[in-house]
């Protein structure tokens, strides 16, 4: 018997959606906005990834069941022709089985890698705006004719206030989900039972940063003050005159990630538990997120075709595979019933015989 169909059946397509191999690192590594813009970038772009990855696979198993239905059409009525006649039906009916559910999988985890990405966005946007401003104003100086309003001028002299704003510090985040070097070069683990640490959702709520400026009107508020009178400080509850100044910073709590985990699957589950952390968030990204996160690990594309029914030794023992061998395979005037444990036996034979290597 020829090796073709065995070499043919090798070169068919063997992605798999497998189940990752390392522990959670990458999720457990966040500190702060910048590590989960990574931890979000890298799954997101691994969810791409193997979508097109599961989707080159079925456009290869196409071209390979075109190719054994030439084949059978060139050696007509022969062994070979039907043995590849037999693949093609049969991965036919596994393409049209996985197709639909691989389209509704492949859809559920691009929204999810949507989801992610937006996180990606938010958590790069907060991380941009960490550090702290400040407006300066300087002690008042005494000089001639200061455009200050009636409380501070005299026909001689005014008082001056220089204003400085000193440029916000931001915080610089790289993104480098491809080199390995993300999150001190943790792998994500896509399908691995996780208890991720991401940032508190009020972080994303808007906030209000007040810059409070205490001023002190002169005596009585009313009396021009001479020359010298302006270098006198004042603060928010003295009595003596002059200017009093305070400074603002933004808060920088934003590095703080949540204390508790958002998410962690049950060992075992075939579904993803609902989000119930507290209440009192205010907004809820979370929740969203952590629903993408727990759909992610929870489907694996499934493919037309995999390891374990593709390789040739491993078409043995497939029900349908054995009736469709019963059908084409068989030698004239015998009748084998692919329901009988004896006959099965005798159809992994000829499985053996046709699709091994010789």
């Amino acid at each position: 018997m020829t090796n073709l169909l065995y070499l043919m059946l090798l070169a068919a397509p063997r992605a798999t959606m497998a189940n990752a191999d390392t522990a959670d690192e990458m999720g457990q590594a966040i500190a702060g906005p910048c590590d989960e813009a990574q931890f979000t970038a890298a799954v997101a772009d691994e969810l791409e990834a193997r979508i097109a990855s599961a989707e080159t696979a079925a456009q290869e198993m196409q071209r390979h069941m075109a190719a054994w239905q030439l084949f059978a059409q060139k050696k007509q009525k022969s062994t070979e022709a039907k043995a590849a006649q037999a693949l093609a039906i049969y991965f036919l009916s596994e393409a049209t089985k996985a197709g639909p559910i691989m389209r509704q999988q492949a859809k559920t985890i691009r929204n999810a890698a949507s989801t992610l990405q937006q996180r990606t966005g938010a958590t790069l946007a907060l991380g941009a705006i960490q550090g702290s401003g400040k407006i300066t104003l300087a002690r008042a100086t005494s000089s001639n004719n200061a455009d200050l309003g009636v409380h501070y001028s005299s026909s001689a002299y005014g008082c001056t206030v220089s204003i400085t704003a000193e440029k916000m510090q931001t915080a610089k985040c790289n993104l480098k989900p491809q080199t390995g070097e993300a999150l001190h070069g943790k792998a994500p683990a896509l399908h691995k039972a996780r208890s991720i640490k991401l940032l508190k959702d009020e972080l994303f709520a808007p906030k209000t940063t007040t810059l409070l400026i205490a001023c002190k009107s002169p005596n009585n508020g009313v009396t021009p003050q001479n020359s010298g009178h302006c270098s006198q400080a004042a603060t928010m509850a003295g009595s003596s005159g002059g200017l009093g100044i305070a400074t603002a910073n933004n808060p920088k709590t934003h590095d703080k990630p949540a204390d508790q985990p958002i998410y962690k699957d049950a060992e075992g589950a075939d579904t993803c538990a609902p989000y119930t952390a507290p209440t009192e968030l205010t907004v809820p990204l979370k929740a969203t997120v952590a629903e993408a996160l727990c759909k992610t690990g929870k489907l694996k594309l499934d493919t037309i075709s995999t390891p374990a029914n593709v390789a040739p030794e491993q078409l043995k023992g497939n029900p349908e595979f054995q009736i469709i061998v019963s059908q084409l395979l068989t030698k004239p005037g015998e009748n084998l019933d692919p329901n009988k444990d004896s006959d099965k036996t005798k159809l992994d034979k000829i499985i053996t015989d046709i699709y091994s290597e010789s």
